[in-house]
């Protein structure tokens, strides 16, 4: 505990003697916090907020073999990917 304290008084007494890098240090400390800062906010804000859908627990992502089932193509480049048909007996 006794060398903390020591190391401690050494620091301060050398931030002191050298103001001009004292000031940058603390500088540099500070934009580096507020620019971490803003990211997580923006990435926060963007990201990992609610879609906004609405009843986003009933939202669910559907997979499978399409080729298998011949549902490739069937469907126009305006319309969705797979075909109608499948996608009613799909429906919850």
């Amino acid at each position: 505990m006794d060398a903390v304290l020591r190391d401690l008084r050494y620091a301060v007494r050398m931030l002191l003697r050298t103001p001009g890098v004292t000031a940058a240090a603390v500088l540099a400390l500070a934009l580096g916090i507020g620019a971490t800062t803003s990211i997580f906010s923006v990435m926060h804000a963007v990201l990992l907020r609610s879609l906004g859908w609405g009843e986003e627990s009933r939202l669910v992502a559907v997979r499978g073999n399409f080729e298998a089932q011949n549902l490739i193509g069937c469907c126009s480049a305006r319309s969705c990917w797979c075909c109608s048909s499948p996608a009613r007996k799909w429906r919850i």
